[in-house]
């Protein structure tokens, strides 16, 4: 039945009842008052009596309570209807096998209850000796008071069970769920975020609200993501070694649990009251603006072009560079400053030389020379790790990824970090303690240093526009070979 059919059926209930002189006037079993002029007031059908706040507006209203539902008039002479409530399937099958709805009435109570500003409706019913309390929530965004079961009571109704599922993202290919099943109403944000804490260890304190086309998420100063890790004991499967993992970590869970959960289109994150969401050190992007939707990290590592920039033309040309990308033929080593080193497929350098960059109308090509001052070839980029030469045979170059992170590097808090092919290893600065480790994940920019179970936890390292291997802000600096022994 539509809202509109039952708020009619209400009025036509409230315009039988006066026809038959008060719902069966003082002839009958209850002892309604007497009709008195042609003021509708007085002929028996109020009940009760309410101050309803909206919107910041105070309405005195008249209570009708009815076989469907109970129905609020504004206290006038002319019986205009303000709003109406209407009972559970639970509640409307006692009242019809009662006979009696008022009789079973007992109070109602017009206080804000969820602290949104506006009155909400808590009503009770007897019901043979047993109490009922049913409770509505005023519905802005809906514009209707909404039956709330997990704030009522009400003997034999069954509440319905629910299946949420959370997400714990530490990568875009490393995604864990974990579902919580609960009975009541759909849980949260908020409430979806403090399952989230307990799962994690971590503090998901936020507050959020609708909007028309998602939610915006206000990350509190009290949350992990913004006041850090401090001296907690981490939980292992949700153990992280650095502070770009982490922050990642909890905006890519919560964002996707949202989404999933709430079947939001859009959610926008802020922090500390609705300030831009914003930290001092966060690889690739460390801004989000509020008018923004939060897109998830793969969209921003996959959108971040880091291999280049405007002051230096040449940094993008870093790395060493293989024909065809095998380890058997011939390769280009580039400092990333305009300086290259060319090798014959047996490892023989074949030429070192200088680059220049020359704009061919928005296209830039390098070209190389030998320390003579000779040109020897141009080439230009494809992607972000190949390029092509400018001659007869096009060949095509592709950028070692792996090549540039080998050996040992000093670490944050005196370690010693060993990139070994695929594995890593921290040492104790003695490079004979081993204490941590586990498998590389190698992406175009970024080396992922990955827990034993295959989550990111180990946090990632990577070149930054100034050439050099950082964790985070920590510059890591190279010390050679592998460890000892």
């Amino acid at each position: 039945m539509s809202i509109l059919k039952k708020a009619f059926g209400i009025s036509a209930a409230v315009a039988v009842c006066m026809g038959l002189s008060a719902c069966g006037g003082s002839n009958g079993d209850n002892d309604y008052p007497d009709v008195v002029g042609d003021d509708w007031r007085v002929t028996g059908v109020v009940r009760d009596s309410g101050t309803i706040t909206r919107n910041g507006e105070d309405t005195n209203v008249l209570v009708s309570v009815l076989t469907e539902g109970t129905a609020f008039y504004y206290d006038t002479k002319d019986q205009l209807l303000f709003d109406t409530v209407f009972y559970p399937t639970e509640l409307a099958e006692k009242v019809a096998l009662s006979g009696d709805v008022w009789g079973m009435y007992k109070s109602i109570d017009f206080a804000d209850l969820n602290g949104d500003g506006n009155s909400d409706v808590t009503m009770k019913f007897d019901d043979s000796g047993s109490e009922l309390v049913i409770v509505w929530f005023w519905d802005a965004e809906n514009i209707r008071f909404e039956y709330q079961p997990n704030e009522s009571t009400l003997p034999g109704a069954e509440e319905s069970a629910q299946t949420d599922i959370l997400y714990a993202v530490f990568g875009a290919d490393n995604v864990k769920e974990y579902p919580i099943e609960y009975t009541g109403d759909k849980k949260t944000a908020e409430e979806l975020a403090q399952e989230l804490s307990k799962l994690t260890g971590l503090d998901f304190n936020i507050t959020a609200s609708k909007t028309d086309d998602g939610w915006v998420v206000d990350w509190a100063a009290d949350s992990t993501l913004i006041a850090g890790l401090d001296n907690r004991e981490q939980k292992e499967e949700f153990f992280f070694f650095d502070f770009n993992s982490l922050n990642w970590f909890m905006m890519d869970s919560l964002w996707r649990t949202l989404t999933e959960n709430l079947n939001a289109e859009n959610i926008y994150y802020t922090m500390d009251g609705g300030k831009e969401l914003t930290f001092e050190e966060l690889y690739p992007v460390n801004e989000f603006p509020s008018d923004i939707p939060y897109m998830g990290s793969e969209f921003y590592f996959a959108h971040s072009d880091v291999r280049g920039d405007d002051e230096n033309n040449y940094a993008c040309t870093k790395g060493l560079w293989r024909l065809d990308g095998a380890t058997d033929t011939a390769s280009i080593e580039m400092d990333g400053s305009g300086e290259f080193t060319m090798y014959y497929a047996d490892g023989a350098v074949e030429a070192v030389g200088y680059l220049e960059c020359v704009d061919e109308n928005g296209s830039y090509q390098y070209d190389m020379y030998n320390s003579e001052g000779e040109f020897i070839v141009g080439f230009y980029f494809d992607s972000d790790t190949q390029f092509h030469l400018v001659n007869e045979a096009v060949s095509v170059y592709l950028l070692d990824t792996q090549a540039a992170y080998q050996g040992l590097w000093d670490y944050p808090d005196g370690k010693i970090l060993e990139i070994n092919g695929d594995e890593w290893r921290l040492y104790e600065d003695d490079s004979f303690t081993m204490f941590a480790d586990g498998l590389v994940r190698y992406d175009e920019d970024t080396v992922w240093l990955m827990n034993d179970d295959g989550s990111s936890g180990g946090g990632y390292i990577r070149f930054d526009e100034n050439n050099n291997l950082v964790d985070s802000s920590y510059v890591l600096t190279y010390r050679g070979g592998v460890p000892k022994g």
